[in-house]
């Protein structure tokens, strides 16, 4: 574009202004995420957003670096994740969603995952009319039944083992052991499957409620009226 100055005959010529956007930033990735949340294809929960969103400015801070590290412990206490399970749970729920990716594992308590955030979620239907995804919503609930048959058999066989503790203790255990091993097999991979039973540990929980011993102790106390 070219202008003439007033009360100059000179012609000054400017030159285009471009702003420049990363290849990656927060904006596009913040609108994949909410597609993916309204497609309807996965159980996003209020934790995965956070954790997202808490990668994203990370990324941010680290001038959009393509791999970077993500420090475990630092990442729980900013948002508030009080066990391991939890937090490792939540990025494995992401990195199967397509919008993390683990570029290198950590080796040990000190050194952190090492991380990137794909441009767009891989192997995710990312702007997917929610009304267009009637074989993949059918897909998962056959999915979640088959889990939950094995989730009963896991905890039934956890049962014969560990007759000491309750049920809903081995239905969690049984959650917990197909979440880490989705693909072993009931009768071939028993050894494994026992081994695990026997390290269940709960909290036995009194009986006598806390109404009941104090109905005891006034009984002992002043006796019977």
């Amino acid at each position: 574009m070219s202008i003439i100055l007033k009360g100059s005959s000179k012609l000054l010529t400017l030159k285009p202004f471009i702003i420049f956007m990363p290849e990656l930033n927060g904006y596009q990735l913040t609108k994949n995420w909410f597609k993916f949340c309204a497609s309807g294809t996965r159980v996003v929960k209020p934790i995965h957003s956070a954790f997202y969103f808490y990668c994203i400015h990370l990324c941010n801070q680290l001038k959009w670096k393509v791999n970077f590290g993500l420090p475990t412990d630092q990442t729980m206490e900013i948002l508030g994740i009080k066990n391991k399970e939890t937090y490792y749970n939540t990025l494995n729920d992401l990195v199967e969603f397509g919008f993390i990716k683990i570029v290198q594992k950590s080796i040990n308590q000190y050194t952190a995952n090492i991380i990137c955030l794909p441009k767009k979620p891989v192997g995710t239907p990312v702007g997917t009319p929610v009304g267009t995804v009637p074989i993949v919503k059918r897909y998962k609930t056959i999915k979640t039944l088959v889990n939950e048959e094995q989730k009963t058999v896991l905890t039934n066989l956890f049962q014969k083992v560990r007759a000491d503790v309750p049920r809903e203790t081995l239905e969690h255990e049984a959650g917990k052991f197909l979440n880490k091993y989705p693909n072993k097999d009931m009768v071939k991979d028993i050894n494994l499957i026992n081994a695990w039973a026997v390290k269940i540990t709960f909290e036995k929980q009194d009986k006598i409620s806390d109404f009941e011993k104090t109905l005891a102790k006034n009984k002992e106390k002043y006796g019977t009226q």
